[in-house]
């Protein structure tokens, strides 16, 4: 009987023990390493470089969260038509990395008798060059683009930009020299003025 009895308590210590060993095993074996997250920080400063961005040609940037997802940034720099300085919200995805969608306003201050040579043609096609004395005016405009952040390391950043730049300034320039502008010497005024799609890259560090 008390061998009997000793026997059922191992077979019933047994079943209880086993599965725990069982289950123990099976999270030893399927266990994964846990990825480390990246440090989110709350203020991102930098460097930027582009066409019609937020900096111009290039410039100092800064990035502030304000809520979850939801940041301001600011950038200032030189451009193709003067000082440039600019600021706006962004929308991302997922903060600080990957897509943020942004909305901004940017101002150029324009450049005050600027002389611009441009090279055409004669009618025997021979260049010319003509010189051009003019003011560039002061210029807006609104800025929509779509910015993907790669992760560099624990907390920085290099961005890529594309998007839109809306003018929102009539009257680019004044020419003061009394010259009348050819058709091609007006494209090119163009090209250079504010506006027009955007092309930006940029590289922060989290502080």
């Amino acid at each position: 009987m008390k061998k009997f009895l000793g026997q059922s308590a191992l077979l019933v210590l047994f079943s209880f023990i086993a599965p725990q060993y069982v289950f123990a095993q099976e999270d030893l074996f399927n266990s994964r390493p846990v990825k480390e997250k990246p440090q989110v920080k709350k203020v991102y400063i930098g460097i930027a470089t582009g066409i019609d961005n937020y900096t111009g040609l290039i410039g100092p940037s800064v990035e502030v969260n304000i809520i979850q997802g939801l940041t301001a940034y600011g950038g200032a720099g030189i451009g193709t038509w003067g000082y440039k300085a600019s600021g706006g919200v962004k929308y991302y995805l997922k903060y600080p990395f990957k897509w943020a969608f942004n909305v901004g306003f940017s101002h150029a201050t324009g450049i005050k008798d600027y002389t611009l040579e441009i090279e055409t043609q004669s009618g025997t096609g021979a260049p010319v060059v003509n010189e051009i004395t003019m003011d560039w005016k002061p210029s807006n405009t609104l800025n929509i683009s779509a910015m993907y952040h790669f992760r560099l390391g624990k907390k920085n950043r290099f961005s890529l930009e594309l998007g839109y730049a809306f003018p929102i300034t009539d009257n680019f320039y004044k020419v003061t020299d009394g010259t009348i502008l050819t058709e091609e010497e007006e494209t090119f005024i163009r090209i250079l003025q504010p506006g027009g799609i955007i092309i930006g890259a940029a590289f922060s560090f989290g502080l």
